[in-house]
Parts: C-alpha cells; sequence; structure tokens
C-alpha cells in the first residue's frame, strides 16, 4: 500500500511527470537513431550484396571469353587437320591462310564489340566502390553528428529538468510561506 500510495504521489509531483515528459522525448530520439543505424545496415549490405553480384558476373563473362577461345582454337585444329587428312597439304595451306584471315576479323570485331564492354563493366565496378567509399564516409559523419547531438541532447534535457526541479521548489517555498503568512 505504501509503494502504491508513493507511485501516486510520483505521477502526481510536477516535477516528475515534467522529468517524464523530458525522458519520453528523449527516448524517443534515441530510438530515431536506432532506426537510422537499422537502416544504415541495411544500405551497408545492399551495397555489398551489388558488389558480390558483380564480382561474381565479371568472373562468370572472363571465364565465358577464355572457354569461347579454347573452343575456337580447338575447332580451328579440328577442322585443319581434317582438311589435311582429306584434301591434303596443298589445300590444307589454303584453308589455313583462310582461317587466319578469318581469325583476324574475329579479333578485330571483338575488339570493337569487347573492348566498350570491358570498359564499361571496369567503370561499373570501379564506380561502385566510389558508392561504397561514399556512403561509408557518409554513415561514419552521421554516426559521429549523432553522437554529438545526442550528448548535447541529453545534457539539454538535464540542465531543463534541473531548472524546472528549481523553479518548483522556488514556486512551493513562495507558496509555503505566503500560506504561513494567513494563518
Amino acid at each position: 500500500m505504501a509503494t502504491a500510495q508513493a507511485k501516486k504521489n510520483e505521477l502526481t509531483n510536477p516535477v516528475n511527470v515534467f522529468d517524464t515528459m523530458w525522458d519520453g522525448w528523449l527516448n524517443s530520439v534515441k530510438l530515431m537513431y536506432g532506426y537510422q543505424r537499422e537502416m544504415e545496415a541495411v544500405t551497408i549490405q545492399s551495397i555489398e550484396r551489388q558488389k558480390e553480384i558483380w564480382q561474381q558476373t565479371k568472373e562468370n563473362l572472363d571465364k565465358l571469353e577464355l572457354e569461347l577461345s579454347k573452343f575456337v582454337v580447338d575447332v580451328k585444329a579440328n577442322m585443319l587437320d581434317n582438311v589435311k587428312n582429306v584434301n591434303g597439304e596443298a589445300v590444307s595451306k589454303n584453308v589455313e591462310d583462310w582461317s587466319k584471315r578469318a581469325e583476324e576479323v574475329v579479333n578485330k570485331v571483338q575488339q570493337l564489340y569487347g573492348t566498350p564492354g570491358k570498359a564499361s563493366n571496369s567503370m561499373f565496378g570501379k564506380s561502385l566502390e566510389q558508392l561504397e567509399s561514399t556512403l561509408l564516409s557518409l554513415i561514419e559523419q552521421q554516426q559521429k553528428n549523432r553522437t554529438e547531438v545526442q550528448e548535447l541532447l541529453e545534457n539539454f534535457t538535464d540542465q531543463v529538468k534541473k531548472t524546472n526541479k528549481g523553479l518548483m521548489e522556488s514556486w512551493e517555498t513562495s507558496r509555503t510561506s505566503a500560506f504561513n503568512m494567513f494563518k
């Protein structure tokens, strides 16, 4: 029963109500900062995932290019062997010359179409790295700002609560003195 009465007095005391209001406000600010930290973590995870996907795609394209080159070399060797076996040396020499010219054309076409793709791929990778670096820097700065602002808000809240307590004590003293004067 005594604790219930103390709790009731605590809730009806103007200083405690005022303190509770400011504590609630400060807790709301802290909660908002917690949400911001969660969003930062999700953003970092998203960038990391994009980098992983990009890296895997790049590796797959490099493997494909290598396997395609090996396949072309094997097909060329098999074709030249078959032509040599069926038609003899003279025809084989002409087919080999023709094959070299075709290979030069294929290499030129590959350079024309492959080089811009590789450059774009490289540029995309560098852009992702730059984006990650910028975001990490921004998040770090936000964290510093949040820490500073939170400390300032906590100090401000403490000062307001102390000031309010002093005002209430002064008011209570004045009220008691005035009441005693009329007794």
